[in-house]
């Protein structure tokens, strides 16, 4: 078993790995890479958030939008009726067209 971390015997218990200084550099070279790309997805994080509140502003003056749009066809449909009811007024009198 020479590539298990426990000896095995009466209990098991953890063998400490020999001690290598390359390791010790790479697993700084690691954190500093790691901690690179945390920097990187907390800007990103940011860059969103920012988009997110506009992206929010945008959906706020659509809606306005669609309630004046909303407004104005419901006052040309109450404009229409009226129009359409004088025009009636106007059949039921029966103006000849000669």
């Amino acid at each position: 078993m020479a590539g298990s971390m426990y000896q095995y015997g009466t209990s098991p218990r953890k063998i400490q790995p020999e001690y290598n200084p390359r390791r010790k550099q790479t697993n700084k070279k690691k954190t500093k890479q790691t901690n690179k790309n945390s920097k990187k997805i907390a800007e990103i994080l940011q860059a969103i958030k920012a988009q997110y509140g506009r992206f929010e502003e945008e959906i706020d003056k659509a809606k306005r939008s669609i309630d004046t749009a909303a407004k104005s066809t419901e006052q040309l449909q109450k404009r229409n009726s009226m129009i359409t009811s004088k025009l009636k007024g106007f059949e039921s009198i029966g103006i000849d067209e000669s």
